[in-house]
Formats: structure tokens, C-alpha cells, sequence
């Protein structure tokens, strides 16, 4: 009888581990997009251009702490169609945003997003600056990440920007958690 108890505990026990598991599993699966990545598209990122994008990226706590992107660093990635749809997806829209969900892993982005974006780490105050950005439409991503005791807390955060010719453009990437 014991071990028929046991049995059934067991199973019960690997049922919800596995079912667990498959949510958050789940819940880590890159968005479904309707656009596929276009290369040709983001090449414009890898000219050596005459612009700069500047700014800092920080979360803020109602306590009044303040978590920068020194951890994690500052994404500059080409706006393409791609691009465009997977920051909706992420952030529910194109142009500004803040998304918990985004906090612990990297975009989910192809390899032929990732050779066209550019990555810079930030200072302690959570400044970051990209030089010699060439002319075109951007997306500035940042993944501000944290521990307290055991637990692990974050986001990121995204806003788009455009450059022109001999243009500096300075950005503040930053929200106030409700918490």
C-alpha cells in the first residue's frame, strides 16, 4: 500500500515539475513573427557614419533605487521590417517601451540581426554613447537586470531613434517600476 501511496505521489510530483517546466519554457520561446530577417535591409548599420547616439538607461524603484545598464551594456540595432515587428511583439509598440518579460535573456533575434547590431557597455552611472553610427532608423535596447537576497528582478527597455547626417542624438532610456 506504501508503496502504491508513493508511487502516486512521485507521479504527481513529476507531473507538475514537467508541467512547470513547459511553461516556463513556454514562456521563453521567442515571439512567432510574420516578417522573416532581411540582411540586405540592416546593411546600412554597418557603414561608418557621421553620427552619435548618446544617453543613459535606468530603472527606478518607488524606494528610490536606482539600477543602471552597467551589468548588461546598450544594443543599437537597424530598424527593418523584422526589427520593427519584433520590438512591437517585445515592447507592444515601436517606439518606447518597458518589457519584465525581456529581462533575463537576450533578444530574440536571428544571426542575421545580430552581425548588424551594435553593442556598447555602460559606465556606473548607466551612460552609453555609440560613435560613427551611420544614417538610418534604430532601436537602442537595453536589459537592466539585478539580485536581492535569492531574487533576480530586471527588464528592458527600448526606444527608437533616427539619425541624420553630422547629427548627435541623446537619449534617456528609463521607467519607474511600480514596485
Amino acid at each position: 500500500m506504501r508503496l502504491l501511496q508513493f508511487d502516486r505521489v512521485h507521479g504527481a510530483i513529476r507531473f507538475i515539475f514537467v508541467l512547470l517546466f513547459g511553461l516556463c519554457a513556454a514562456c521563453a520561446q521567442p515571439p512567432t513573427l510574420a516578417t522573416t530577417p532581411d540582411p540586405e535591409a540592416a546593411r546600412f548599420a554597418l557603414a561608418n557614419g557621421s553620427n552619435s547616439i548618446e544617453g543613459h538607461a535606468s530603472l527606478t524603484l518607488q524606494s528610490g533605487d536606482v539600477h543602471t545598464c552597467k551589468l548588461d551594456g546598450v544594443s543599437l540595432v537597424p530598424a527593418t521590417s523584422f526589427t520593427t515587428e519584433l520590438m512591437n511583439s517585445l515592447f507592444g509598440n515601436p517606439n518606447a517601451g518597458y518589457s519584465k518579460e525581456q529581462a533575463y535573456g537576450r533578444l530574440p533575434a536571428s544571426d542575421d540581426v545580430n552581425i548588424y547590431t551594435r553593442h556598447v557597455e555602460c559606465d556606473e552611472s548607466g551612460h552609453f554613447r555609440f560613435q560613427h553610427v551611420a544614417s538610418g532608423r534604430y532601436f537602442v535596447v537595453s536589459n537592466i537586470t539585478w539580485s536581492e537576497r535569492w531574487a533576480h528582478d530586471g527588464g528592458a527597455l527600448m526606444q527608437s531613434v533616427e539619425v541624420k547626417t553630422n547629427e548627435h542624438r541623446a537619449l534617456a532610456l528609463d521607467s519607474t517600476l511600480p514596485y
